[in-house]
């Protein structure tokens, strides 16, 4: 799921806010292999096409989310503070029309119980993965593959109108894709985030009888 900003031009004479440019040493490579290169950095994300078409032109690929919202505004709105996030971005236009449409905004997951906010009623299934409602991360950087001929960009977006530290950001995206993952690199400029640890609610045991218990009911 992925929240873009809207677009306006930005005003002549001023640093750009908005960049956009080719990275041919990923022309055609792989996103899932893309991703390899930028491991060890916090918050990575792959948006992936499953095939090229008209819906499905663009894979994208980010990581080291300046800031990430784990749980649902209170009142009305549980999107408030996400459009307060998005809101940093700027909205100035990218140079190139025909360019990937998303170089930076939210991107995420909305977890079923969110719904309860929408259309409150009992909840049927207890939460025993202790994952929020939802996970929206502001991302100022996105590489972004076209499935219709298989180019890179790498483009973003100033946030809060930090032009420079934008620059900065993306020549170390760059530096990480042409060098690949090196141990005496610098951290990312964003922000850290604790190791995401997967655990199981199931034995190996319990497991197995919850699967003859379906193929029983199934059957039956």
């Amino acid at each position: 799921m992925v929240l873009a900003s809207s677009s306006r031009r930005a005003a002549p004479g001023l640093q750009p806010a908005v960049r956009l440019e080719r990275i041919p040493a990923l022309d055609r490579v792989a996103p899932i292999d893309a991703a390899e290169l930028l491991r060890g950095w916090p918050g990575l994300v792959l948006l992936e096409s499953a095939r090229p078409g008209r819906r499905s032109r663009w894979s994208f690929l980010s990581a080291d989310p300046l800031e990430v919202l784990l749980r649902p505004s209170p009142g009305p709105d549980p999107f408030a503070e996400g459009r307060r996030m998005l809101a940093r971005l700027s909205p100035a236009a990218a140079a190139d029309p025909d360019g990937p449409p998303f170089i930076g905004g939210l991107a995420g997951f909305l977890g079923y119980d969110l719904g309860l906010r929408l259309e409150p009623r009992a909840q049927l299934v207890p939460n025993d993965q202790g994952l929020p409602d939802l996970r929206l991360a502001l991302h100022d950087w996105v590489l972004a593959w076209d499935r219709r001929n298989g180019q890179a960009w790498l483009g973003g977006r100033a946030v809060d109108g930090g032009a420079e530290r934008l620059a900065q950001r993306l020549a170390a995206v760059r530096r990480r894709v042409e060098t690949g993952p090196d141990n005496q690199d610098p951290p990312p400029l964003g922000r850290s985030e604790p190791e995401l640890v997967f655990t199981s609610s199931l034995d190996r045991g319990a497991y197995e009888s919850g699967v003859a218990a379906i193929r029983r009911a199934i059957r039956d």
